[in-house]
């Protein structure tokens, strides 16, 4: 069986209206060191 790798553990996908709640939930797996995406960390790439 191979061996899968991701980059992420979550992607955070959310309405626009809700950002300070997902912040929040971002800041919190973040210091928990769950790989996020989360669209604010990538803003220049995207």
């Amino acid at each position: 069986m191979e061996s899968e790798h991701y980059d992420y553990d979550v992607v955070l996908s959310f309405a626009g209206e809700d950002r300070e709640f997902v912040e929040k939930v971002a800041k919190i797996l973040t210091d928990n060191q769950i790989r996020i995406f989360y669209d604010r960390d990538y803003e220049v790439e995207l």
